[in-house]
């Protein structure tokens, strides 16, 4: 499931939990029970949990929402997976071959609603992925320029060890201490 909202009642509830309630929500009406969002809410509240109705429609929505989107992703993954298969095929192909079939899926659903958040939590995962391969090429580049410093520092202190050890500071050794000094 999709990240819940920290203030949401059923943030931190275990996914099992989440179907279980879902379930409730879709309860059919019975003589004992009147079935759906209200069929949840009273078992909630026997459970010790007391919230309102529009809670409980709120924590539905996320729900569907968050149940389609992955129905939608595992199929435009298993698309992806298919045409891996295919020779000749780039990443970039197979990949838009996966947003295609995405939204297809999603559009089918004929919820212009969800299909919008569908979308967004699309760009919101897709957005998150591209910002950590970036951090990780930053991060990259980063210890490549600590390693190069490094080296750098070491012949510089290689090349001030020589000069200290001719005796003193002659013009030569000034001159060596200079060029070793230009290293860094």
């Amino acid at each position: 499931m999709g990240k819940v909202r920290s203030d949401a009642w059923w943030a931190g509830l275990p996914e099992e939990r989440l179907d279980q309630i879902a379930e409730w929500c879709v309860a059919p009406k019975t003589e004992e029970s009147p079935g759906g969002l209200q069929h949840a809410r009273e078992q909630l509240a026997a459970d010790g949990v007391k919230v309102s109705l529009s809670a409980v429609v709120r924590f539905f929505s996320w729900w569907r929402l968050q149940s389609n989107f992955a129905g939608c992703e595992n199929f435009a993954r298993s698309v992806e997976e298919a045409l891996k298969k295919t020779p000749g095929l780039s990443a970039e192909a197979i990949s838009a071959a996966g947003q295609v079939a995405f939204t297809a899926a999603a559009t089918a659903r004929q919820d212009p609603e969800e299909f919008r958040e569908m979308e967004y939590l699309r760009l919101a995962k897709e957005t998150a992925a591209t910002k950590a391969r970036q951090k990780d090429q930053d991060l990259k580049l980063a210890e490549r320029r600590v390693r190069v410093l490094e080296e750098k520092i070491a012949r510089a202190k290689e090349e001030l060890t020589k000069a200290a050890s001719k005796g003193g500071i002659s013009p030569d050794t000034l001159k060596e201490i200079e060029q070793a000094l230009k290293l860094l």
